[in-house]
Parts: C-alpha cells; sequence; structure tokens
C-alpha cells in the first residue's frame, strides 16, 4: 500500500518524503514481528530502526567499527543514517507532524528520499529471507 501512495504522490514532494518514512517504518516493524513475534509500537523511529537492524545482524552506528571488518557495515551504518535523515526530512519538509506552510522540498529531493528508503526496505527483506532460510 506506501508504495502504490508513493507512486500516486509523485506530485507531492512532502507526501512522497513522508510516505517514505512510512514505508521505512513498516519494514522494519514488519521485521521485528517477523523475528521477535512482536515490534514495540510506540517506540520511536531510531529506535524501532536500530531494532530492526539488529534482528537482521546489520550493523548500526552504535556499533564502532573494528579494525579488519567487512566493508558492508560500515555501508549498514551509513544506510541507517540515510533512513534517519530522511525521517528528519519527512519531520521538518514533509507531511509530519502539520506544518502551516508549504515545504520547500523539491521533486529531485522527494524521489531521492523514496528511492533510497526502497533500497534500504529491500536490503533489510533480503535479509530477513535469508535469516528465515
Amino acid at each position: 500500500i506506501y508504495t502504490q501512495r508513493a507512486k500516486k504522490g509523485i506530485e507531492d514532494a512532502a507526501l512522497m518524503v513522508g510516505t517514505s518514512k512510512d514505508l521505512m517504518e513498516a519494514v522494519a516493524a514488519h521485521v521485528l514481528q517477523e523475528l521477535w513475534g512482536q515490534y514495540p509500537a510506540t517506540a520511536n523511529f531510531p529506535t524501532l530502526l536500530g531494532q530492526a537492524f539488529t534482528a537482521l545482524d546489520m550493523s548500526t552506528p552504535a556499533e564502532k567499527e573494528v579494525s579488519g571488518e567487512h566493508p558492508r557495515k560500515n555501508m549498514e551504518r551509513k544506510m541507517y543514517d540515510l533512513a534517519c535523515a530522511i525521517n528528519r526530512l519527512r519531520n521538518k519538509q514533509g507531511t509530519g507532524h502539520g506544518r502551516p506552510w508549504l515545504p520547500d522540498l523539491g521533486q529531485d529531493e522527494a524521489k531521492a528520499a523514496i528511492e533510497l528508503i526502497g533500497t534500504i526496505s529491500e536490503r533489510m527483506l533480503s535479509k530477513l529471507k535469508q535469516k528465515k532460510a
């Protein structure tokens, strides 16, 4: 449903950024539901995402870099940071928290946000599939 909203909202940059955050949140909750049987419905976005990354054995910035570690760990940390940055963008310029003014968010920025969240979501769902196999 989130993907459908994103496609329909292509003309509304703020909606697209909001939908990207909704997608990421839904994927994180799905991961936790599948692996832990529950998810913290009241957790803030960074906490929920961090728990999902941890459940998938993905690195977050809370896990310090270790000499000689696989480069994928740094990529995972950056994916976490990027998802949180898009969440902040949504809160300030997207549909989050209701704003009495028009956001100054461009279509290209919104498109990048939804595509990047899509990439992170796909990676998480791929890791989930591997864990459940």
